[in-house]
């Protein structure tokens, strides 16, 4: 064969394949925010959330009263301790000091996981449903439009939002 029919041909059935795979390929979009904002069990999960960090607050606010007294004990009687014991109760202060802020990050790590427990297996049925969905309507590929990552969709992309949330039983408010 010549080198041109050669090149003709390999264009000719690369043009084939590549627009056979398009005519398959069926896009929609979700906003998965959306439809976890829409779920009633969420109003539970930020109730419970709510409890734990007000506890958590409250906890967090008794240290910081104890500690503030101790400062103000410490500095009205500090000129009558020796400088050994000045120097062991200004210690101890560091280190309450440094304990109220370790609580404060320990706390709000123990609440950023405790909401993933809690939205774990709402996600699970978001995802399941959003499959049923998917698989029902012969879609190829669903993007999640809330986390901001899809730079452009086309206006012939289908939301898929309201089918979801149908899916899982939930009336759109």
């Amino acid at each position: 064969m010549k080198p041109i029919t050669l090149i003709f041909l390999s264009l000719l059935i690369i043009k084939v394949i590549s627009t056979t795979g398009q005519e398959n390929l069926k896009i929609g979009h979700i906003n998965s925010q959306e439809i976890l904002q829409q779920l009633p069990v969420t109003d539970s999960i930020q109730k419970v959330l709510a409890e734990e960090a007000n506890e958590m607050e409250q906890l967090y606010n008794d240290m910081l009263k104890e500690h503030e007294l101790n400062i103000q004990k410490f500095e009205a009687e500090k000129s009558t301790y020796s400088e050994f014991v000045r120097n062991s109760k200004q210690k101890d202060l560091m280190e309450a000091d440094t304990k109220i802020q370790q609580f404060s990050q320990d706390a709000n790590q123990q609440l950023q996981k405790r909401q993933a427990e809690l939205l774990k297996p709402v996600y699970e049925d978001i995802n399941e449903a959003i499959e049923k969905v998917s698989l029902a309507n012969s879609f190829t590929y669903i993007l999640d439009l809330s986390a901001g990552a899809v730079a452009f969709y086309s206006p012939k992309s289908e939301n898929l939002t309201p089918l979801v949330l149908k899916e899982l039983g939930v009336k759109l408010r």
